[in-house]
């Protein structure tokens, strides 16, 4: 058997970052606890819990299978050479969107103030995604040209 053999001794190896990231990543959690339970006049337990795990179930029944859904489509369907363009372009997106939701949705906007949320975000947001994925066509038709070349 020349294969790969698995030991039950194996230990996974970290980076000498990973511990203190941890410690950091507990801190900031730790924080931001500690900021609810101050706060308990202005934020409402019980809507901050109803929150988190809304938002905890949206991203593991939504989004985490859509990202992974898609992850497998584009690894089986864009060829090699231009994939990490599309897959930046998805991300770049996908985080894009993520961030502009609240401001096309009009979360906040105040019918008589006008100044607050003034501008055509849903606009504003397709224009930027045309920009990203002008890029990411940009960068394909070189990589793919690259790649053309290189084969031959």
């Amino acid at each position: 058997m020349n294969g790969p053999t698995i030991s039950s001794e194996t230990k996974p190896t970290y980076s000498r970052l990973f511990w203190p990231a941890v410690l950091v990543g507990w801190a900031f959690i730790a924080n931001g606890v500690r900021g609810v339970l101050e706060n308990h006049r202005v934020v409402h337990l019980s809507g901050f819990l109803r929150v988190f795990v809304g938002a905890l179930l949206v991203h593991d029944v939504l989004l985490a299978p859509f990202v992974i859904a898609l992850g497998t489509i584009v690894s089986r369907v864009v060829p090699p050479a231009i994939r990490a363009a599309v897959q930046a372009g998805l991300i770049i997106s996908g985080v894009v969107v993520l961030f502009a939701f609240p401001f096309v949705r009009g979360y906040g906007r105040v019918p008589d103030n006008p100044t607050i949320l003034p501008r055509n975000y849903a606009q504003g947001l397709a224009m930027v995604l045309a920009v990203v994925w002008l890029g990411v066509v940009a960068v394909a038709a070189v990589a793919w040209r690259s790649s053309r070349h290189h084969a031959s």
